[in-house]
Parts: structure tokens; sequence; C-alpha cells
């Protein structure tokens, strides 16, 4: 007879090989968007980067949401953390201002990856994510009043992100709850490198521009 328990091991041990498998894809991928990141910095493909930039990153979230939670949640808070950053190398180096600043859009798309999952746990009766209905209903609520009073669609729209992206993170988070020493890790690893290369950027933007 199998010993359930070994069974068991089996499969974990399996499962886990799987996972750090698919973790090295992702890496892989984030590796060639930080590669092509690095080609749009090049002088002269300012206006490339305005569109490509939050394709691609809206793309990458996507992946990383599918296939690794906690590289997703890393990269979310890059996105964040260094997208101002990037638009203002890319301008500097083509030496041009983007006055609609629609790379300044990536970070709110790495959110709405999740807004689909949201959406399908949140409609279920017995969810645990129930109670986060409270603050999509008000925001939504809050939106439509604003569009009554006849507020510019393109500033109720960026309004409305920013106030839904957090509610649709937390939900992402809340989701996931089992990875958090995983999360833990990612998090401990992005704020050490996001100190260092954060504070070179400051200097390098005192001493230069």
């Amino acid at each position: 007879m199998t010993n359930p328990s070994m069974n068991y091991g089996i499969e974990s041990v399996s499962s886990s090989s799987a996972a750090h498998l698919m973790e090295k894809w992702c890496w892989l991928v984030i590796n060639i968007f930080l590669l092509v990141c690095l080609c749009l910095a090049v002088p002269g493909l300012g206006v490339v980067a305005r569109y490509v930039y939050p394709a691609i990153t809206f793309v990458l979230a996507t992946y990383l949401y599918k296939n690794s939670r906690p590289l997703y949640f890393g990269f979310c808070w890059w996105s964040w953390i260094g997208t101002a950053e990037f638009v203002r190398f890319v301008e500097y180096s083509s030496s041009s201002f983007d006055t609609s600043r629609i790379m300044l859009a990536a970070p709110y798309l790495t959110c709405l990856v999740i807004l689909p999952t949201a959406i399908k746990q949140l409609l279920q009766v017995r969810s645990n994510m129930s109670p986060l209905l409270l603050p999509v209903m008000a925001v939504l609520y809050g939106s439509v009043i604003s569009a009554n009073q006849g507020i510019d669609l393109l500033s109720l729209f960026k309004a409305t992100l920013e106030w839904l992206c957090p509610v649709l993170f937390a939900f992402s988070i809340t989701e996931n709850w089992r990875q958090y020493p995983r999360y833990r890790e990612v998090l401990t690893k992005l704020c050490r490198w996001a100190i260092l290369l954060l504070g070179i950027y400051g200097v390098i933007q005192y001493l230069i521009a």
C-alpha cells in the first residue's frame, strides 16, 4: 500500500519545484522588460517610450499576476516608486517634456490587472472579501456624483483610479495572505534596493539637474 503522507510529500515537492521554475521564467521576463526600458531611454526615443512603456508595464503586470503573485506585488511597488524617475530620465535624455504625462499612467495599469479577479470575488455572497465592497462602492458612488456635476472626464478618471487602486492592491494582499512570508521577503529586498537607487537618483538630480 502507498503511504498517504508519502504521496502528499511528493506532491508538495513537485508543486514547489513547479513554482520555483515558474518564478525563474518570471525573472527572465522581468529582465527583458528592464532591457527594453534601457533601450527606450536612448536619446531620440522619447516619443516611442511615451506609449510603449505603459503598454509593456501592463503586459508584464498581467503576466506576473497570473504566474507569481509575490513578484507581481513587488513589481507594483517598483512601478509606483520608479516610474516618475524613469520618465524624468527619458525626458532628460531626449531633451523634451511630455505634457500629456501618459507614461505616468503605468502604475495605475499595474493595479487594474487585479480588477477582473476582484469583481469576481467581491460579487460572491460568502466571500471573505465582501467587506472590501464598501470602499469600492464608495469610490464608484463618488465618481458618479462627480460626473453629474460636470467635472472633466479625464480628471474624473484619474481621480477614480487614485482612490480605486489602493483598494485593489489591498484586495490582492488579502487574497494571498497565505504567502505572507514570501511577500515579506520581496518587500524587504524591495525597500533595500529602492532606498539605494532613490538615494543615488537624488544625488544625481542634485548635482546635474
